[in-house]
């Protein structure tokens, strides 16, 4: 009987023998990847980089779930890049946290294997390891949840505070109920790591000479290259989420926190940070003639100090008036609770008052979202700098241009009156040898309660009025700087002052405190208009920052919420008026100057006010790691080592310019100069008075 084709093609035997062969080479193939994945020198690496993986992807995915009424414009495409990216970046973290363990299980002698001394070292390792991850995504979440961002340089900076943070954290979370969890934890997590990874009877096989090092030097430059999360001189950065998106929310879903925290203490501790290429920043010798464009007004002279042509003599053409100035500092006082600002259901009658009484700047925006900045910002006249505030790092303190030094140099006492410790974010120490005289923190101010970031707003202000009733009696003016603090977490106020409402939510945590703290400044006017030296007293109302709270985190940055009220008040010597020109608290400074006359020397980066036409002002500011740049309606936002976006400000919104409208070039440029030569003055130590 004549054979089918498929009978003859099996019998033969050409084809036969090259099936064996291919089922031979499956065989081989399927024996190397199962002593590769089961072998217990890699196993620990295997397992402790999935559980990982698992670990950042599961909270990635939760976060999304709980921000997915923050997403409304985002398409699937969008998001399922940020998970993709954000990938890169888990595996940088996972890289770090392998490489330690590479270097053990690919060196090690086989024998070892069976020994307690290694099976106990790689399960301790593997186990803190994993509760570290876990510890850092459960920190993590709760940050996300409170501040929509991931954990960033903040978080460590305010640890370094222990009585404020770690005090307000054990009385606002019942912290005592995990204490028990870690070392629970850590058990339960040994033992169960101990019955993966050990499992099984095969024996390790022995390395030895080049397969020894071959192994190590590739599972080593695996992690190396996780590390570094690719090839090239930068192959993985924020720049990869910033491009592809304009929603911060879907920007913050790709990060990680493991790897945000190590970004932001690197940035935190090393003020010479590679800025310049991180925002794209000018050359000096182009930043600085187009700043001195920026801020050189008719009455500036320049008096040629090397390095620093924004040293210059300003002439008031006025005599000199030697005003008192008490500079008040108002926590948290913004957003849609403050009247002023042009919000409806207003909580602040009695700032709102001052504000119509006053010379009020309706577009006024803070430096930065942080009490620090808002304080460098309004008593240095100078932007800031990312990451750490200037108040402490070392090439500021004792050498820096503030105003209670320069009228400290006219002739004025000086004074900080704050309720919490005055070395928190070393404000104290900075001013004390910055100009200040006297610095009045908690620890002066007597009370019988308090709340753990120090004492209310009434005793605050209290404290002010029995200060400058002994300063008025000296034979010179004064200058007092006062920092209030109600309006802040844990936002705890007396009661039987205002309408409390219940604090099982916080919302009405934040309007019992805004009540409290409006009410504690009208408290203060209203025994200050009977002193005998408020006639001859210039008031000078800023907010220290936007309220955080009601930040739009859908923005690469919500500059409408950076607009915060900001007043110069004194009845019959300042005429009521409102001013419309946008402006930032670097032009307080040399604003409140110009008005006490004379001539001054400085190099203040702020502007006479007063001076400024309506379509001339500007402001620089900044959140984390974006710069932002304001002109009339144009804000223009600059992601690190990303393109500029171009948006619309409104007083109350900040929208995506429409599609097609390019970013002006000559906004670019002055945004990139105005922070190339603030950080240039600051690391030259040439932003102080001359010397």
């Amino acid at each position: 009987m004549k054979k089918t084709p498929h009978e003859s093609h099996e019998s033969d035997p050409i084809v036969q023998a090259d099936q064996a062969k291919a089922g031979d080479w499956r065989r081989h193939l399927r024996s190397v990847l199962q002593a590769f994945f089961l072998s217990r020198r890699l196993r620990p690496l295997l397992v402790l980089g999935a559980v990982c993986y698992l670990v950042f992807v599961g909270f990635r995915v939760g976060l999304l779930l709980a921000s997915l009424k923050l997403l409304p414009d985002s398409s699937a495409a969008e998001i399922a890049r940020c998970f993709v990216v954000g990938l890169g970046f888990d595996s940088m973290a996972i890289g770090y946290l392998l490489l330690p363990l590479v270097v053990l299980m690919s060196l090690t002698a086989a024998s070892a294997f069976d020994k307690k001394w290694l099976r106990r070292c790689v399960g301790t390792y593997v186990t803190l390891a994993t509760i570290l991850v876990v510890t850092i995504e459960l920190v993590g979440m709760a940050y996300f949840m409170y501040y929509r961002t991931r954990i960033n340089w903040v978080l460590p900076y305010y640890v370094r505070n222990p009585h404020e943070v770690l005090g307000y954290v054990w009385n606002e979370y019942p912290i005592w109920l995990v204490v028990p969890v870690p070392p629970i934890a850590f058990w339960a997590i040994y033992r169960a790591y101990a019955k993966v990874l050990w499992h099984g009877r095969k024996p390790v096989s022995q390395l030895r000479g080049w397969r020894k090092w071959s192994l190590a030097i590739v599972l080593a430059g695996l992690c190396v290259l996780a590390c570094r999360g690719g090839v090239g001189s930068r192959p993985l950065n924020f720049s990869k989420l910033y491009d592809k998106s304009s929603n911060q929310m879907v920007v913050e879903l790709g990060k990680n926190n493991s790897y945000t925290l190590y970004y932001g203490l690197m940035h935190m501790f090393d003020a010479g940070q590679d800025e310049k290429g991180l925002f794209g920043l000018l050359d000096i010798e182009d930043a600085q003639p187009i700043v001195s464009k920026m801020l050189y007004q008719k009455q500036d002279k320049p008096l040629g100090r090397a390095g620093n042509p924004l040293w210059r003599q300003t002439d008031t053409g006025q005599a000199v008036k030697n005003y008192n100035v008490v500079v008040i500092i108002m926590e948290s006082m913004a957003g849609k609770y403050v009247g002023a600002l042009g919000y409806k259901n207003s909580l602040t009658p009695n700032l709102d008052a001052i504000c119509r009484g006053g010379l009020y700047f309706n577009r006024l925006y803070a430096v930065g979202a942080r009490t620090s900045r808002g304080m460098v910002g309004t008593l240095c006249g100078y932007p800031d700098l990312c990451w750490r505030t200037v108040l402490d790092r070392e090439l500021a303190v004792g050498n820096f241009l503030t105003l209670p030094g320069m009228l400290k140099g006219r002739g004025y006492s000086t004074t900080f009156v704050y309720g919490g410790d005055p070395k928190f974010d070393n404000m104290g120490p900075f001013f004390s040898v910055g100009g200040v005289d006297t610095i009045i923190g908690e620890q002066d101010i007597r009370v019988l309660e308090a709340s753990t970031w120090g004492v209310s707003d009434e005793y605050i202000f209290g404290k002010t009025l029995e200060t400058l009733d002994k300063k008025s009696k000296q034979a010179k003016p004064f200058f007092s700087v006062v920092l209030t603090l109600s309006n802040h977490e844990p936002f705890d106020v007396p009661a039987g002052r205002v309408k409390l409402l219940p604090t099982d939510k916080p919302k009405n945590k934040i309007i019992n405190a805004t009540r409290y703290a409006d009410w504690a400044l009208g408290e203060f006017f209203s025994q200050a208009r009977s002193k005998p030296w408020f006639d001859e007293t210039i008031f000078v109302l800023v907010a220290d920052t936007g309220r955080t709270k009601t930040f739009d985190r859908t923005r690469i940055l919500d500059a409408a919420r950076y607009r915060i009220p900001c007043v110069f008040y004194a009845p019959g010597i300042i005429k009521p008026r409102r001013v419309n020109t946008v402006a930032s608290q670097a032009d307080i400074a040399p604003t409140i100057l110009s008005m006490l006359g004379g001539k001054y020397e400085h190099c203040f980066m702020g502007r006479n006010l007063l001076k400024v036409s309506p379509g001339d002002g500007f402001a620089l500011l900044h959140e984390d790691d974006r710069l932002a740049f304001i002109r009339g309606e144009n804000l223009l936002v600059q992601p690190p080592r990303s393109k500029p976006l171009l948006y619309k400000l409104s007083l109350f919104n900040t929208k995506p310019a429409k599609s097609g409208e390019r970013v002006p070039e000559e906004l670019a440029r002055e945004m990139l100069s105005f922070y190339m030569v603030a950080r240039d003055l600051y690391i030259k130590g040439l932003y102080n008075r001359k010397k």
